[in-house]
């Protein structure tokens, strides 16, 4: 094994900071589902949608993952949402939810890792961003209410105008011959309108089971070896000092990570 030197460090350094090879796990839509409640003037609605996409998640190992992390996540809904309240004589609001899609908001930049303690994970506060359109019409006192607060009563919102909203997701992983399964649940509100928290609110949650093959932690240019060209990325890691190549979930890439790399730069993974 090569020792560290100066000309790696500052030939790695050169190259910009590497990631630990992310393994895609694809979202079954038999088994995960997302459901939207509007609340508007006190009163909500709520339809569901199967979901398709992918997580792309750092394991520490391929058989026996002790920490994840995230790189990506796209979680798209298969169908259209359509969300309609009734206020009586007073009037009616309806509206659909279209193209709706869940999304990392920092992809490729490394969310966490995080400790997987007896296969139970939690990514706490994952910056996440909902895109997609709501279209509504509102009758009536409805649409009254709508323009005392400076809002049309017929319009389109762009409900990635919402920004950034922090997801917390609750899960398990589970891990076998090479195959990782997570299955998560979130649940999260935001304001219909920023601008006015009051009129209204939309809340996401769902059910979430993704599966696929984890990846060798030390194959960070994904070449499916592990080999002197991975050595320098990880030297790259170890130089930023960050959690990129952190294999033991305490936040930093140091000494006790590149024993991690060397094991498996020794096997293979």
């Amino acid at each position: 094994m090569m020792p560290f030197t100066a000309a790696t460090v500052a030939l790695a350094v050169i190259a910009g900071t590497a990631i630990a090879a992310p393994s895609r796990l694809t979202i079954n839509q038999s088994q995960s589902s997302v459901t939207v409640t509007l609340t508007l003037i006190g009163s909500s609605a709520t339809d569901s949608s199967p979901v398709s996409g992918y997580y792309d998640a750092v394991f520490n190992s391929q058989s026996a993952p002790t920490t994840m992390g995230l790189t990506d996540i796209r979680a798209a809904l298969t169908e259209n949402l359509t969300l309609n309240i009734s206020f009586s004589i007073l009037g009616r609001f309806n509206s659909n939810a279209n193209n709706l899609v869940i999304l990392y908001a920092n992809p490729p930049q490394l969310f966490g890792p995080v400790p997987i303690t007896a296969g139970a994970v939690t990514l706490t506060d994952v910056p996440t961003i909902t895109q997609g359109t709501l279209a509504y019409n509102a009758t009536g006192v409805v649409c009254s209410q709508l323009q005392s607060s400076g809002l049309l009563c017929v319009d389109n919102i762009n409900l990635a105008d919402q920004g950034v909203t922090n997801q917390t997701q609750s899960g398990t992983v589970a891990v076998s011959n090479g195959n990782a399964t997570l299955s998560t649940t979130f649940d999260t509100t935001s304001p219909l309108d920023p601008n006015n928290p009051g009129l209204g609110s939309i809340r996401v949650r769902g059910t979430i089971v993704a599966s696929g093959a984890i990846r060798c932690p030390s194959d960070f240019n994904n070449d499916n070896v592990v080999d002197f060209f991975d050595y320098l990325d990880f030297v790259d890691a170890f130089a930023a000092g960050g959690p990129s190549a952190d294999y033991n979930g305490d936040t930093v890439t140091d000494f006790f990570d590149y024993l991690d790399f060397v094991a498996q730069f020794a096997t293979g993974c």
